[in-house]
């Protein structure tokens, strides 16, 4: 007879219990950590898509002032606060998020500050899933005031041009060629009187953006700084006296030239031939916000405040078809540009600002721009710098502001060579030639206004550039 050994009573439990005590705990860990890990890599999801959502909303801030750089940058479409009505599915379509940004902007300083954001939300109870944002500040810049003298084409300086024999001490950019004579008669210099006096440079920099050229006689002043761009050929040469460094590499430069018609339609005071007596323009002192007046028509004209392009009073005066006069009671008192089509323009003796400057961007300044004082003089003809006998210091004509002729076009005319000095704050784009008696017996002085570049006048191109940005994140 066999005998059956019996299992122990109770096995069936005791195995039950050691699940219980023991694998249960360990497959309940494994659940929640895995339910943890794909929350967290769902909630990661989330956060990745809202840090690109956030850096869209920047780079399409970005976009849409790029797109035309005269276009009112303050407009308030441009200046919302909290949500947008942009949607968009979270990762795994479970969440929509709302996105949004915050401006706040100094209209003259040319800054915005923007604080994109993106938030996800999931569920009845609007949980947040991942949110992130970016804050920067956008700049709003034109390059056409960031040095003394600009060419937008070659700059050359024969031995018997208005410069023959001076001192150039100012900033200089030239989008082709930096070109300085000395003796050579041949090529770019044919007609060039050899052996002429030479030219020496000082200040800086000078920036050639082609061919740096420094002809014999001429020289580069110990400790003024001449870049020329590196590349095949010859870029820069010459028997000039180089004492001063030398870089062959060109500091990037963009240079927004106005499209003056563009002013045709964005002004708020026009003139034409139909109008003859208002071809001398007054600036006075008069006014809110400042007063020019047109004696020969006895009319006075308060710049507006409801006239804000760039969120401060402002006036964009265009003359059409009729040469016109500048000049004033040396103080230039508001905002201004000033738009010459199919004209002449003639500076009549000294202009400069009403106001001296806050501390910032620079301090002690006495005939740099302001936040409340800028001038810009623009024309497709001459602009004509003349003093007078009404002057108040004959010897000398000092001027401040940007002065652009489109076809490089500028002159000094005096009626004795002893009211020829001519001084510049601020910057002047085109070539200045002689007055043809005395002509070479003028002195130019150039000293570029660090506070034009930042507190441009009104409606010129800008454009934007970032100057710094961050990201943020919200949990």
């Amino acid at each position: 007879m066999i005998s059956r050994r019996r299992k122990p009573r109770g096995s069936a439990m005791m195995i039950a219990l050691i699940l219980i005590v023991f694998v249960l705990p360990i497959v309940t860990v494994l659940v929640k950590s895995v339910f943890r890990q794909s929350k967290t890599n769902f909630q990661e999801r989330n956060m990745k898509t809202a840090r690109v959502v956030s850096n869209d909303i920047m780079i399409n801030f970005m976009r849409v002032h790029s797109g035309n750089y005269y276009e009112d940058h303050y407009d308030t479409r441009f200046m919302l606060s909290g949500d947008v009505s942009n949607t968009f599915l979270s990762a795994g379509n479970s969440g929509v998020g709302t996105v949004g940004y915050v401006t706040g902007a100094s209209a003259v300083g040319k800054y915005f500050y923007v604080q994109s954001t993106a938030t996800l939300v999931s569920g009845a109870d609007q949980t947040v899933w991942g949110k992130k944002g970016m804050v920067g500040v956008i700049g709003f810049e034109n390059d056409l005031t960031r040095f003394g003298m600009i060419f937008m084409n070659d700059a050359i300086f024969r031995s018997n041009s208005f410069y023959a024999g001076k001192t150039l001490d100012t900033s200089v950019y030239a989008a082709d060629r930096l070109y300085l004579c000395g003796n050579s008669t041949a090529g770019d210099c044919a007609g060039n009187v050899a052996p002429g006096p030479g030219m020496t440079l000082t200040n800086g920099p000078y920036i050639a953006a082609n061919h740096l050229h420094l002809g014999s006689n001429n020289t580069l002043a110990a400790g003024t700084p001449a870049y020329y761009p590196w590349g095949p050929g010859v870029r820069k040469d010459g028997m000039g006296s180089y004492l001063g460094p030398t870089y062959a590499f060109t500091p990037e430069v963009s240079l927004v030239a106005p499209n003056l018609t563009y002013y045709m339609t964005r002004n708020n005071f026009l003139v034409s031939p139909a109008s003859p007596t208002f071809n001398v323009l007054e600036f006075q002192t008069g006014g809110a916000n400042g007063r020019v007046y047109f004696p020969n028509a006895g009319y006075t004209f308060d710049v507006p405040t409801n006239f804000s392009p760039q969120g401060v009073p402002s006036a964009v005066i265009v003359s059409t078809g009729m040469d016109l006069t500048i000049t004033g009671d040396a103080t230039v008192r508001g905002r201004f540009t000033i738009v010459c089509l199919g004209c002449n323009v003639t500076v009549l003796n000294d202009l400069t600002y009403h106001q001296t400057p806050s501390p910032l961007p620079v301090a002690g300044c006495g005939l740099c721009a302001t936040p409340n004082d800028a001038l810009a003089v623009l024309t497709d003809g001459q602009i004509r710098f003349e003093s007078s006998a009404a002057d108040t210091t004959p010897a000398e004509q000092t001027v401040a502001g940007l002065f652009y002729s489109s076809t490089g076009q500028l002159m000094k005319q005096s009626p004795d060579a002893t009211w020829a000095n001519l001084k510049v704050y601020g910057t002047l784009v085109g070539f200045m030639g002689p007055d043809p008696a005395p002509g070479n017996a003028t002195q130019l002085s150039v000293r570029q206004d660090p506070n034009l570049r930042y507190y441009l006048p009104p409606m010129l191109p800008e454009r934007p550039v970032m100057v710094t940005r961050a990201n943020r994140a919200w949990w």
